[in-house]
């Protein structure tokens, strides 16, 4: 069924190959036990995303689930680190 839907996207949206021309920094934050976007998938994309990248996993959340008690401090700590990078971010001519 995934392989069904996946065939359908336009190859203009493939995330792959959209990360691997993607400059300006971001956050992935990603859930440990995801069953919507496996983490197997979202690593490919973080693995080619051609500009700085924070990743932020939710140890045991799936999906939908909000971020861990436990977790919120990091959580917190790396959304200032995404409004960090994007105040300082300048475009260069390859990457605007």
């Amino acid at each position: 069924m995934a392989r069904l839907i996946a065939n359908q996207i336009p190859d203009c949206l493939n995330p792959r190959e959209n990360a691997q021309q993607s400059y300006c920094p971001a956050l992935l934050v990603q859930s440990e036990r995801d069953s919507l976007v496996p983490p197997r998938f979202q690593d490919l994309i973080a693995n080619s995303y051609a500009g700085e990248l924070k990743k932020t996993v939710l140890i045991g959340a799936d999906h939908g689930s909000p971020v861990p008690e436990h977790q919120f401090e990091e959580y917190i700590e790396s959304v200032e680190w995404l409004g960090n990078q994007i105040s300082d971010y300048q475009p260069s001519p390859r990457n605007s």
